[in-house]
Order: C-alpha cells, then structure tokens, then sequence
C-alpha cells in the first residue's frame, strides 16, 4: 500500500455514501440502486488493497454525516437564498431607474 498517497478516511467512499444518502432521502428507489452501486465501489477499494476497511468505514461516516448537514442546510438556505434573489433584484431595479 501506498501511504503517500492513501489517507484515511476514504475520498470515493465518503463521496460516493453522501450521493448515495442524499439521493435516498429523495427518491428510495434510485437510492437503493446507488447503495448497491457505492457498496461495490467500496469493498472493491478494499479487495484491491487501495484502502483498509477502517478507511472505508471511515469515509462512510464523513458521507453520511456531510449528506446530512448539507440536507438541513439547504432547508436553511433555501429560505435566505430567495429573501437574497428578491433585495438584490430589488437593488438593481433601483439602480437603473426601473
């Protein structure tokens, strides 16, 4: 194993589990379809000697927790976002005389 290289925890496990979870949360279906896929994808890390499964684990983990805060921060935002979009439409307007 490379360890210059290879750190924990796990980039492809912890992207691929923060898709696959925010995915889910959507849509069950396609949810499970990309669980099969990212399993595959992280035991194959694993079977290929990229990565140990406390790599894995790891990156699963940071997946699940980043899929997470990003899903309640986007309930957040998406509120602030649309209160941004109307003052700066707001500013522009007033700034051309509109």
């Amino acid at each position: 194993m490379n360890l210059d290289y290879e750190i924990f925890p796990s980039d492809h496990a912890t992207g691929a589990t923060a898709v696959t979870a925010s995915i889910f949360g959507k849509n069950k279906r396609w949810g499970t379809i990309l669980t099969v896929m990212s399993l595959a994808l992280v035991f194959s890390r694993v079977y290929c000697g990229t990565h140990y499964p406390l790599d894995i684990l790891g990156g699963m983990v940071t997946g699940l927790i980043g899929s997470f805060m990003a899903n309640r921060l986007w309930l957040y935002m998406d509120g602030i976002a649309g209160k941004l979009v109307t003052i700066w439409a707001h500013l522009i307007d007033k700034s051309t005389g509109a």
